[in-house]
């Protein structure tokens, strides 16, 4: 949802390719860019190498900058590559969204059908790798719970002075 929030209420874009919507995993729609997501999975399902993700990310960027408007994405299948993908950016405004643990294996479980000892490894991991790769930039930490609404989101971000941040 705080995609959503950034893309409907900060108009910034997050889905220059949309995804698809889906009636399982998000029925409002992913907010997050086709071309990325798809450049993740091939990479990661070990279709692509390195050279050929580095070529589509690039592509992508160019793309996201080409509309003239403020972007972003998301991703979390991008989290292992983080540290190297954040490299092509000079100051990136990062929203890291925090959940709980039992919360976010529940989901992994439900949605996606991983064993309860995987989603659990899973989500260690790549927090581990967010604590990593995150602490030489400046963040915005963002604790959330399941039922969270747009508007609580809008208040968190204001509170933080997010736009006020990103507009310099």
């Amino acid at each position: 949802m705080t995609a959503q929030v950034l893309q409907e209420w900060y108009g910034i874009l997050m889905d220059g390719s949309p995804m698809k919507k889906h009636p399982i995993i998000n029925p409002y729609g992913w907010y997050e860019d086709f071309r990325l997501v798809t450049a993740n999975m091939l990479f990661f399902e070990g279709s692509i190498p390195l050279h050929a993700w580095t070529r589509r990310f690039k592509r992508f960027i160019r793309a996201m900058k080409k509309t003239g408007m403020p972007w972003g994405f998301k991703d979390p299948r991008i989290i292992p590559l983080l540290g190297y993908a954040l490299s092509f950016f000079d100051k990136p405004i990062i929203i890291r969204c925090y959940r709980p643990k039992d919360f976010v294996v529940d989901s992994y479980i439900k949605k996606l059908g991983w064993e309860s000892e995987y989603a659990s490894i899973r989500y260690d991991r790549d927090e581990n790798l967010l604590d990593k790769y995150l602490k030489n930039y400046t963040h915005f930490r963002f604790n959330f719970y399941e039922h969270i609404s747009e508007m609580e989101i809008i208040n968190y971000l204001d509170n933080m002075e997010f736009v006020k941040y990103a507009d310099s």
